[in-house]
């Protein structure tokens, strides 16, 4: 099972972000922001995310 969870130190701070608890834009939203920052750790936990668990939503609105 792969986490639901996504683990930041920003600014000296620790930071989780509970990938169940957002809502599937707002998980592309922040695909998106890491992605332009080059986070492809967080990139790459939220795209499998997404592909487990909100696949339904993927379908109905490809990113493209």
């Amino acid at each position: 099972m792969r986490s639901e969870h996504v683990y930041l130190e920003l600014a000296g701070k620790s930071h989780v972000i509970d990938l169940a608890q957002q809502d599937g834009t707002d998980l592309i939203k922040i695909l998106v922001a890491a992605d332009e920052l080059g986070l492809q750790k967080i990139v790459e936990v939220i795209k499998q995310y997404l592909i487990d668990n909100q696949s339904e939503l993927l379908i109905r609105n490809p990113i493209r």
